[in-house]
């Protein structure tokens, strides 16, 4: 069973720390969340992201899903 990972890297506007988009590919005016904070959502642009392919443990609690609302 494989245990790899794939999604985009991106440093978080509220705690400044390294989170994970792993739903869908990055774009101009993206909203994601805060990992600490799912109320506190910021816009981002796809320059923003760079692309991370790895093991999920590495990731699996800086995971954020964009907003849709």
């Amino acid at each position: 069973m494989s245990r790899t990972y794939a999604g985009y890297l991106f440093r978080c506007k509220v705690c400044g720390k390294i989170h994970l988009m792993d739903s869908g590919k990055p774009h101009d005016g993206i909203r994601l969340p805060c990992v600490d904070n799912k109320y506190a959502v910021r816009t981002y642009n796809e320059c923003d992201f760079n692309f991370w392919h790895g093991i999920y443990w590495d990731v699996f609690d800086c995971l954020v899903q964009e907003v849709n609302y």
